[in-house]
This record gives C-alpha cells, structure tokens and sequence, in this order.
C-alpha cells in the first residue's frame, strides 16, 4: 500500500491536490463503505476526476473495492504517513506561492 504507488497512476496537473482531497474524505469515514458520488459531493470534486483517483487508489491497495462505485479506506499507518507528508508539502507549496504573490504585488505597489 502506498500513495506514491497510486500517484504516479493518476494523470494530470492536480493529482496530488485530488488525492489529498479524495482520501481526506475516506479517511474521515475510515472502515466505512462510501459511494464515489458522495466522495465528489464531500470533495468538492468532479465524479470523473474521483473516479479516475479512487481507481488508481484501489490499484495501489490504499482502498478496498467494494463493488459498484463503493470504496473503503482502512487505515493504515504507512499510509497515513505518506498523506501527513503529503498533504504538508502542499500546504507549503501553497505558502511559497502565496507570499511570491505578495512579494510582487509589493514589488509593484499593487494590492
């Protein structure tokens, strides 16, 4: 089981923001069955999207196909790991962006 493992199956330019959503979700319903259109409801994401990451997820043996469109997460030290780590390097990226904005707008003497 491994994030990274999954990641690297999931195309696009917000993978890691996605995955970090999308398991945010089953994480705080961890053990529980949970049908992707809730998970795009919670997540704020496209019933698409999901269901590409969840796919991907499953694949990687980070969550337990249930059957229909119905996953389940149980936890799982390793993986909460890898999304603590994940979900911090995100937010520090976030950060970064944030005050290069400010330092430009400064630079310009824009608000």
């Amino acid at each position: 089981m491994t994030l990274a493992r999954a990641l690297a199956r999931i195309p696009g330019p917000t993978a890691h923001e996605d995955v970090a959503e999308i398991m945010k979700v089953f994480s705080s319903r961890a053990a529980q069955p949970v049908g992707l259109d809730d998970v795009a409801r919670l997540s704020g994401l496209p019933l698409d999207r999901v269901r590409v990451v969840a796919d991907a997820l499953a694949d990687a043996l980070v969550l337990d196909f249930v059957g229909g469109e119905t996953y389940r997460y149980d936890r799982d030290v390793a993986v909460e790991l890898e999304l603590r780590s994940l979900t911090d390097r995100l937010h520090a990226h976030r950060e970064h962006l944030q005050d290069n904005v400010a330092r430009f707008r400064s630079h310009k003497g824009t608000y």
